[in-house]
């Protein structure tokens, strides 16, 4: 699928309706005289979509930097999306949007939360950092965060990531040195 006016579209999660999330990016002038011309453009402009029979809706969260810089990266099968936005000061909050409704997401004492999963009992899961630069994953069940850490199990680690639940639960995610 490739939305209309975009230069990328990424799919990023489907539900079991068939309901597509992703981002699109928009071919954006990169701001140099003359740059347009030679065919560069910056890509920075990030929107959330829902495809769904046929027709592409946005997803922008409210407040996101210049109305832009949403990705929409799960949803569930009641239509539940999660995902990620970035403050004026490029700062990334999770979101949950539910019939119509934003939430945003933040992990206490995180600097930057990413929510990459949603369960059909509207769990999110995703990945934040602290302010020390690392991260780990988190589970979100209404308004209990459980820390997913492999960060002080396994030397070297700097980033835990849960990246995806299901309706039963289970969680997939990944760990690395970065």
């Amino acid at each position: 699928i490739d939305h209309p006016h975009a230069v990328v579209t990424r799919a990023l999660g489907v539900n079991d309706s068939g309901q597509i999330v992703g981002v699109y990016t928009l071919r954006r002038p990169c701001g140099i005289p003359g740059c347009e011309s030679s065919g560069r453009y910056a890509h920075e402009d990030g929107h959330g979509f829902v495809y769904a029979q046929g027709r592409f809706t946005n997803v922008d969260f409210p407040g996101a930097a210049h109305g832009e810089q949403t990705a929409a990266n799960a949803i569930n099968a009641a239509g539940q999306l999660a995902g990620t936005y970035f403050d004026r000061n490029y700062v990334a909050h999770g979101f949950l949007l539910t019939k119509g409704n934003y939430s945003s997401v933040d992990v206490p004492g995180s600097s930057q939360t990413f929510a990459t999963g949603v369960s059909l009992a509207g769990q999110v899961v995703g990945h934040f950092t602290y302010p020390a630069g690392y991260g780990p994953g988190f589970i979100l069940n209404r308004d209990h965060v459980t820390v997913i850490d492999f960060i002080h199990l396994i030397p070297g680690t700097r980033l835990t990531t849960a990246w995806g639940i299901n309706d039963a639960g289970q969680v997939v995610g990944y760990y690395g040195a970065s």
